[in-house]
């Protein structure tokens, strides 16, 4: 899954959707790009908890412009955050 955007409510249904279709597919992980500037931290909330209780493993790779995320994310027993290192 990719994520440019904005963090909104309909990101949350996109990442949902997402999630949904990988399972019925039975894969064994996500791997989630996110590069964002914020926006919603109830929808970023919402997500990490998705992530947090998703059946099978979850990456997602935060890039340089992923600033809210480096504040919410902390790793998770299933959930692996990676982040793009600075220069």
């Amino acid at each position: 899954m990719t994520i440019h955007e904005e963090i909104t409510p309909n990101t949350l249904y996109l990442v949902r959707r997402g999630l949904r279709e990988a399972e019925e597919k039975k894969a064994m992980a996500v791997v989630i790009e996110m590069r964002t500037n914020g926006g919603s931290v109830d929808a970023m909330e919402e997500i990490i908890g998705l992530l947090e209780r998703a059946p099978m493993k979850t990456y997602t790779y935060v890039d340089d412009k992923g600033l809210l995320g480096r504040r919410l994310h902390l790793p998770r027993p299933r959930t692996r955050f990676l982040w793009r290192p600075e220069a």
